[in-house]
């Protein structure tokens, strides 16, 4: 059972990473990030790209995966929020963020087709060895590149000027002006790191799976969103905390219950927790006051 529950955190880390790229920007700008699970499906299939057409190392993947995460959010800030957030609005960023996300599914499942796209590195079938159990090296790669990834966020936000800057805004964008912080990069930067974020768990996922898909994302989207929930509305922490328990849950239902049910279990986690904690685990009571 120790093994499985290894594989559950592993896993976990991965969910913790798309649930906090949903978090970062509801926390700072109190809208729902609809497009980031279709980000997240072009970070997956900009890695097939680059591994399958054209032929590039695989050292050249992750930076070119952030790079187009960091061009998806500067589109999704500039053609779904921008003019909405300036005159306060925060329900329709969330449907033009629905609709861009659309446009993204739409472009590629034209181009690349609806099958799976498969994703092949040379350490693919490589094992880790703990006694009698093995682990995929892939597995490994995903639980060290996400907690180094939510390190680096933690320390840029706690540590750094911008980080400050960014985390003021979040708090009130309106004094945060007076006080000559400039909101619009500050909202431009948060699209970027989010959407740098969902590209990366895309290809961790496409690493983790070997393939990548156009329609992965629609899973995604409903998943990310319940783990926000389970950890409160926009905390961090409590992002990352749903996702490890969030892939706990679903590998050792899938092992010693059935697959069928795994997604399922995420579910009733979310109930059971609502009911104890109607906040979610490390939601607070002013801070879903802010959101509203």
């Amino acid at each position: 059972m120790l093994i499985q529950i290894i594989n559950g955190i592993m896993l976990g880390s991965l969910y913790g990473l798309i649930a906090l790229g949903y978090s970062l920007v509801l926390g700072i700008l109190r809208i729902f990030n609809m497009v980031h699970a279709e980000v997240f499906m072009g970070g997956a299939v900009l890695g097939w790209i680059v591994m399958t057409k054209c032929q590039l190392p695989f050292v050249l993947v992750l930076p070119v995966v952030l790079v187009g995460g960091a061009i998806l959010g500067l589109m999704t800030e500039f053609f779904c929020v921008r003019r909405s957030i300036a005159v306060g609005s925060h329900f329709v960023p969330i449907a033009t963020t629905i609709g861009f996300g659309l446009v993204l599914t739409t472009i590629v499942s034209n181009w690349a087709g609806a099958h799976p796209l498969p994703i092949s590195v040379p350490f693919q079938y490589t094992q880790v060895h703990f006694g009698s159990a093995s682990i995929p090296v892939t597995n490994v790669i995903v639980f060290f590149t996400s907690f180094l990834i939510m390190g680096i966020l933690a320390y840029f936000l706690k540590r750094t000027e911008l980080g400050l800057s960014t985390r003021a805004v979040g708090e009130n964008p309106e004094v945060s002006q007076l006080l000559g912080i400039n909101t619009t990069r500050v909202i431009q930067l948060t699209f970027m790191i989010s959407s740098m974020i969902g590209t990366l768990s895309g290809i961790l996922f496409g690493l983790m799976t070997g393939a990548a898909h156009p329609y992965m994302g629609e899973h995604v989207a409903l998943k990310g969103i319940c783990l926000v929930i389970i950890g409160g509305m926009g905390s961090m922490p409590g992002a990352v905390i749903a996702g490890i328990l969030g892939g706990i849950a679903e590998v050792l239902t899938s092992v010693y219950w059935s697959v069928k049910y795994a997604d399922a279990t995420l579910w009733l986690i979310m109930f059971l927790i609502l009911l104890f904690r109607p906040l979610g685990l490390m939601g607070k009571a002013e801070e879903l006051q802010r959101l509203q």
